[in-house]
């Protein structure tokens, strides 16, 4: 009976330690792909205005990029945009535009660190990043609207 509680006891943690990681994981993948999203919905409303729409969607980005500071996770720090490009639509599907003047939808890529409580002593802390990317279109209405996703 001690020999299998001293086999088990370690399994059942690793397996737990795991499960957490990955729990993690899949947490910060949604979070950052909701970032995205907001920024480039935002942006996108500021097409063609190539100042407006990079502004927009950094401060849209930076508003929703930090977690509850109560949180003992270091869960969504070292989040950060890389990169706002004009979009539009082309024969096979978005394609860049060559000026923002011809964009009708803006892509957002964004990144963050993970930092898992488990697997974290075997990986390096920067070889652990997370990438989403999000595209919007312009929408081009009289009346104010909002468009989110539950």
């Amino acid at each position: 009976m001690t020999v299998l509680f001293v086999i088990l006891i370690p399994a059942i943690l690793l397996i737990g330690g795991i499960a957490t990681d990955v729990t993690m994981l899949n947490s910060q993948k949604r979070h950052l792909q909701r970032q995205v999203d907001l920024a480039a919905m935002a942006g996108a409303q500021q097409l063609p205005s190539a100042a407006g729409y990079t502004r927009l969607a950094e401060r849209t980005f930076e508003a929703n990029g930090n977690c509850d500071r109560t949180q003992t996770t270091t869960a969504c720090s070292g989040d950060r945009l890389l990169r706002t490009l004009p979009y539009r639509e082309g024969a096979n599907g978005w394609e860049p535009a060559p000026t923002p003047a011809a964009a009708t939808a803006l892509y957002v890529e964004g990144e963050t660190r993970f930092r898992p409580l488990l697997l974290g002593a075997f990986f390096k802390d920067e070889d652990l990043r997370i990438r989403r990317s999000g595209i919007a279109r312009r929408v081009y209405v009289s009346e104010p609207m909002a468009t989110f996703t539950l």
